[in-house]
């Protein structure tokens, strides 16, 4: 029918995300000349128009959450444009991109020497870094040591919606990064029958599901600003499951995915 259909998988990753293959369109390029290039490739079907809704760094929020942090999440309640990397950063007296680093290294659980890599230290300076990180927030620490409690006790980690992650003989700081990415990987799942509802009523078909983004094309002589309104809704109604926001940006193009613009609604 002239359309690709790739494959996606439920259970692709360790980490209960979502992969795909046939094509792999999860691993198509985004910020390299060869990656926009190959977007072009993939164009909007004519009367249609694509919509991309990408949860907003929802890795963190949820991070932020689980840990309990006040500062973490006080940042994110009180201000809708919160940059945790820049919060990061000034706490600890670091420009953004350090903090970034920082912020990434904590979450992956980063070992020391990959980290004062990234940061371009010696390994007795990240440690350093890494100690004032966890005295400036306090609830990261206090989530690790739950993790770590979890696993020696029961064996497995599970995040608020029922999801287990297993030990399995992996180093147990990997378990903070399986507890956030799958915990992200729960929330667009739980999202999808209330995505494909509406897409349904208004013509629409999804496309794709990258990550935290979902793809979808909706006829353009459909009501576009009440189907967007309703998706958005779907997607970030999780205030029963977590204190911080859950929040959605919207991007859509008329034609090619390299083409992309930001939506206001």
């Amino acid at each position: 029918d002239g359309v690709i259909h790739g494959n996606f998988h439920q259970n692709g990753a360790r980490t209960g995300r979502m992969a795909a293959d046939d094509p792999n369109l999860q691993n198509v390029p985004v910020r390299s000349t060869l990656g926009k290039w190959l977007r072009k490739a993939f164009i909007v079907r004519p009367g249609y128009t694509n919509y991309f809704n990408d949860y907003s760094q929802i890795e963190f929020r949820e991070f932020a959450d689980y840990s309990g942090d006040e500062k973490l999440i006080g940042g994110y309640v009180n201000d809708t444009d919160f940059d945790c990397h820049q919060m990061v950063a000034d706490q600890l007296t670091l420009n953004r991109t350090e903090g970034k680093h920082t912020n990434f290294g904590m979450l992956y659980g980063m070992g020391v020497e990959k980290f004062a890599g990234k940061m371009g230290c010696s390994i007795k300076a990240a440690k350093k870094y890494r100690q004032r990180y966890k005295a400036q927030f306090p609830g990261i620490q206090t989530l690790a040591d739950k993790i770590k409690r979890s696993i020696r006790v029961r064996g497995y980690i599970v995040d608020v919606f029922g999801a287990r992650q297993r030990f399995d003989g992996t180093k147990e700081h990997a378990f903070l990064n399986y507890l956030i990415q799958g915990s992200a990987a729960q929330t667009i799942k739980h999202a999808i029958p209330g995505i494909e509802e509406v897409l349904l009523a208004y013509g629409g078909h999804t496309l794709a599901y990258i990550h935290d983004e979902v793809e979808y094309e909706l006829p353009s002589d459909c009501d576009i600003d009440k189907c967007l309104s309703q998706v958005k809704e779907v997607m970030e109604d999780f205030s029963d499951m977590f204190t911080v926001p859950i929040l959605v940006d919207i991007e859509c193009t008329h034609t090619t995915w390299a083409d992309k613009e930001g939506v206001e609604l």
